[in-house]
């Protein structure tokens, strides 16, 4: 699974091989479910490549993010949370300092950090924030 996961960041990541245009930019997340009382459920993992990206409300006062769904299945919400407050026109990118990803469904609730920030880079469009990652490198927090 890992494996299969890495290669398809690589294929994202590398120019002109799976390559997407802003206006169908995809993130790609994983990570493991748990119930609402924070225990795994099984040995379950998730597998998210989001796209139709749209702009979100405030998340709180003096913080911007960015709303996503999933792909057809619609079954994941998860949204992006970016550390700069100022007033930009894109918000994520200057002095960004961490990126959260929260995704729920009915059953099942996921927060996850990327905590890996060298590799990432930040591209504005319209206002819009998207990540491309070379590699995918994330921590599960509940």
């Amino acid at each position: 699974m890992r494996a299969t996961l890495l290669l398809l960041a690589a294929l994202l990541a590398t120019p002109g091989v799976g390559a997407l245009d802003c206006a169908s930019d995809a993130w790609a997340f994983y990570g493991t479910v748990r119930d609402a009382g924070g225990r795994p459920v099984g040995d379950a993992e998730v597998f998210l490549l989001l796209d139709k990206i749209s702009e979100a409300e405030y998340l709180r006062e003096g913080v911007r993010g960015r709303r996503f769904r999933t792909n057809e299945f619609g079954k994941y919400q998860a949204g992006l949370v970016c550390s700069d407050t100022r007033d930009a026109p894109n918000p994520c990118a200057k002095r960004l300092k961490y990126l959260t990803v929260v995704v729920s469904s009915r059953d099942h609730a996921m927060k996850m950090h990327v905590y890996r920030l060298n590799d990432l880079e930040i591209v504005g469009d319209e206002g819009a924030c998207f990540v491309q990652v070379p590699e995918i490198r994330l921590r599960k927090g509940f």
